[in-house]
């Protein structure tokens, strides 16, 4: 069970990841279209989540390869 939470919990983590990079860098009033920047901090964030995301998913992949190896 806990192999389907880190394989969910990585792709809920990069759709969050994917949603913060459309709306910091692509919406109209905030990104290269609008009159203000991103701040480093935003840009921190963002690459935590995906970094995250990236490592929950691996692990519940790796698990699931694991037990196929053990059986």
């Amino acid at each position: 069970m806990r192999k389907w939470i880190q394989v969910t919990g990585g792709f809920f983590m990069l759709g969050i990841a994917t949603w913060m990079v459309y709306f910091m860098y692509f919406h109209v009033r905030t990104g290269p279209l609008g009159e203000g920047g991103v701040p480093l901090h935003i840009n921190i964030m963002i690459g935590s989540a995906i970094l995250g995301g990236l490592l929950t998913l691996f692990r519940g992949l790796y698990d699931f390869k694991d037990q196929k190896g053990d059986s």
